[in-house]
């Protein structure tokens, strides 16, 4: 038998000592009406927890990836191809407690299931971004919305492609807008990359942006035929932090990245902590 959900599978029990405790009460002895306080305090014990409870048993008993998402990994996702042999499967492994562990909705006229392979393309952005570190679920960010277009919010209400807001705990994206940067990624700017920094830099400022050097941002994007311009464009974003941007480009064009500004190279594999991944 298969348990999707430890702690629903928890509370049959529960209901099954109520109905005792009921029949108890109700055709045998009154004075033992206080015995139903038993289950309603497990009840409420595996309410309170059932989260935890359920996220830990999961994550004990985490089912391998669907074989349909790893094949998309390995023809969409460039850099899963960048991951040690040895890696792959925990690599997999944290997609999934990702996808199951994270909320994820599809706005439009009504709220949507958001398709499995649409949770994947996103999750293994977080999770490349993490790879080195134990908390790849990015602590409080715990809801990703997704439009198909450019939208408005009320914290940036003109349209943009790209939100991270820590306060809410939401990412919000542009999923036309990362599937084409997935497609053709020189041509369109990784949303999902940036709104993943961002996140990152916010929950583990262990590392001064004034370490990066800044000067060479505009020289790069010349070379492989960006502009900070044609990204606030895309973004529909005024303001495009440089770790973003430094980001963006360290992995969508390491080589050029890497032999433009090699201590800024060495500076991020320090910080995003990548000993699993090859460069």
């Amino acid at each position: 038998m298969v348990i999707h959900s430890l702690s629903k599978f928890l509370i049959l029990p529960v209901f099954l000592i109520t109905a005792v405790v009921g029949y108890i009460w109700f055709y045998i002895d009154r004075d033992y009406s206080w015995l139903v306080f038993i289950p309603a305090f497990l009840a409420v014990i595996i309410y309170i927890f059932h989260g935890p409870l359920d996220y830990w048993y999961f994550k004990k008993n985490t089912p391998p990836l669907d074989k349909k998402l790893v094949q998309w990994l390995e023809k969409y996702f460039p850099w899963y191809h960048w991951i040690e042999t040895g890696y792959t499967i925990e690599f997999q492994r944290r997609i999934v407690l990702y996808m199951y562990a994270r909320e994820f909705q599809a706005i439009g006229k009504e709220t949507r299931e958001v398709p499995e392979d649409i949770k994947c393309m996103i999750a293994a952005h977080a999770v490349l971004l993490t790879s080195g570190r134990e908390d790849f679920l990015m602590g409080d960010v715990d809801r990703i919305y997704i439009y198909k277009h450019p939208f408005p919010t009320p914290a940036i209400q003109t349209l943009h492609s790209v939100e991270t807001n820590m306060e809410d705990g939401v990412i919000i994206l542009n999923s036309s807008l990362l599937m084409q940067a997935l497609i053709s990624p020189k041509d369109n700017y990784n949303i999902a990359l940036h709104a993943y920094a961002e996140a990152l830099y916010r929950i583990f400022p262990d590392m001064a942006t004034e370490k990066l050097d800044h000067t060479r941002l505009d020289e790069l994007e010349k070379h492989v035929g960006w502009t900070l311009a044609e990204i606030q464009r895309q973004t529909g974003l005024s303001h495009i932090p440089d770790f973003c941007r430094h980001i963006h480009h360290f992995f969508v064009f390491h080589k050029n990245y890497g032999e433009l500004m090699p201590e800024n190279e060495t500076i991020i594999r320090k910080y995003l902590n990548l000993p699993v991944i090859k460069l």
